[in-house]
């Protein structure tokens, strides 16, 4: 455990985390005045990385792209939509005159290609550079506008989690897994995860009445890993691997 007792971290409370492709652990923390300062932990040994990054709350998303960048976005609504960090500077994309349809984005990822793709609470949207494409209920299998998170797996096939499943899409098929479907065990999730070295999709459930905490896919059957707590409450917010 780090905090500010035995590291240069300024208390317990991270806003977001990620490691990048070298297993350098980044942490960002918000401070009141709506900036965060992110902090680097490499060869046992926390340092001050970045000041005044403009997160403008403290709920936020990290992700790493294949070249070490680190982009962040808010489902509360940021002054900046998502932020870029390449390790000496700060881009900032602001919805409006960049396509960005919302400062409120969820999840955001890119694939292999170098396409972006954002995860909102009115639906999903693509972008290869050029066009902005949104995908919603109307024009895809998407089975609710709202999409709390969206993972590339190793195929390039795109994984998105609402409060009515798992949706994977290859680009040309859409397939929801629900519990009336699969065996996926609850259908309120809180986030999703691909393992690329073991070929595993994981997720984690929002707390439900008998609903198990953390699942993954094998890509034939969905598997339950924390044991169902009968009559109870198991929640499991995040999944990631170290």
């Amino acid at each position: 455990k780090f905090d500010s007792t035995n590291s240069i971290l300024p208390n317990q409370y991270a806003s977001g985390i990620c490691v990048d492709n070298n297993n350098k652990v980044y942490a960002l923390y918000f401070s009141s005045i709506g900036l965060g300062h992110l902090y680097a932990y490499t060869n046992g040994i926390w340092t001050l990385e970045q000041l005044g990054i403009p997160i403008g709350n403290d709920k936020v998303e990290m992700f790493v792209d294949a070249s070490n960048n680190i982009w962040i976005t808010s489902e509360v609504g940021m002054v900046n939509g998502i932020i870029k960090y390449d390790g000496a500077n700060i881009t900032t994309i602001i919805a409006g005159a960049s396509g960005l349809p919302s400062n409120d984005i969820n999840e955001f990822q890119i694939d292999d290609l170098g396409n972006w793709f954002y995860a909102t609470d009115d639906g999903f949207y693509s972008f290869d550079g050029v066009t902005h494409r949104k995908f919603d209920l109307p024009n895809s299998g998407i089975p609710s506008g709202e999409i709390k998170k969206v993972v590339v797996d190793k195929y390039n096939v795109k994984w998105f989690a609402s409060y009515y499943g798992v949706t994977r899409f290859d680009g040309y098929q859409w397939h929801t897994f629900n519990v009336a479907n699969s065996s996926i065990g609850w259908e309120h999730i809180a986030d999703i995860y691909a393992d690329n070295d073991q070929g595993l999709i994981w997720v984690t459930f929002l707390a439900g009445v008998g609903s198990s905490g953390i699942a993954y896919y094998d890509g034939i059957n969905w598997n339950t890993v924390t044991p169902a707590v009968s009559g109870g409450f198991y929640n499991g917010y995040s999944v990631t691997k170290d």
